[in-house]
């Protein structure tokens, strides 16, 4: 969340803020309904809510047919999408954020990292955490590129570089592994 969210929904109150802006967030679906116009053609309305606030949207046509599936009670969702003048208004300051793509928010970790950067002190590194480093790489083979970065804090240096040969799976048990290493830290790219 922290690596792909731009805003929380506490901010997304404030539209002209963000006006022509990509904006993504993630939260919880707290309610949803799926009904029909007066014309018989399906739309769908859902409230979602992080630690910030909570928004109502409404989906129409295509895009609601497309994302209807997800849009389900206690569903953990990333948006992504567009603050842009209403539709159909001709006041220029009347904003609607348009849905552009919705998805659940378990999928967007493997799907949206492209590399993950792990991080150490120059002091800390021993043959004890370079063996806990390699254990925790081997137990978690996937398809998300790994960097590793040596910090001398002393001489305010960074050295970054690929990890030859290694790749991973970002599941939660490899996220795990890496938190409780002593001295290590991380960011997805």
């Amino acid at each position: 969340i922290d690596t792909f969210c731009t805003v929380d929904l506490g901010r997304l109150g404030n539209l002209a803020k963000f006006k022509g802006l990509d904006l993504s967030f993630a939260g919880l679906i707290t309610s949803a309904e799926h009904r029909t116009t007066k014309n018989n053609k399906p739309f769908g309305s859902f409230e979602i809510e992080d630690f910030a606030g909570a928004q109502k949207f409404f989906m129409f046509g295509e895009d609601y047919m497309k994302y209807r599936h997800l849009l389900t009670k206690n569903m953990f969702v990333f948006i992504r999408g567009r603050v842009d003048q209403r539709k159909w208004s001709k006041d220029p300051n009347e904003l609607e954020f348009n849905i552009a793509s919705i998805e659940m928010l378990t999928e967007v970790r493997n799907k949206l990292a492209k590399k993950i950067t792990i991080s150490f002190d120059l002091k800390q590194l021993d043959s004890s955490l370079v063996d806990d480093l390699t254990n925790v790489l081997k137990g978690s083979k996937g398809h998300c590129r790994v960097h590793l970065e040596v910090e001398d804090r002393e001489e305010r240096m960074k050295v970054e570089f690929p990890a030859k040969d290694a790749t991973v799976e970002l599941n939660d048990d490899f996220i795990h592994n890496l938190e409780h290493l002593e001295g290590v830290s991380f960011r997805l790219n």
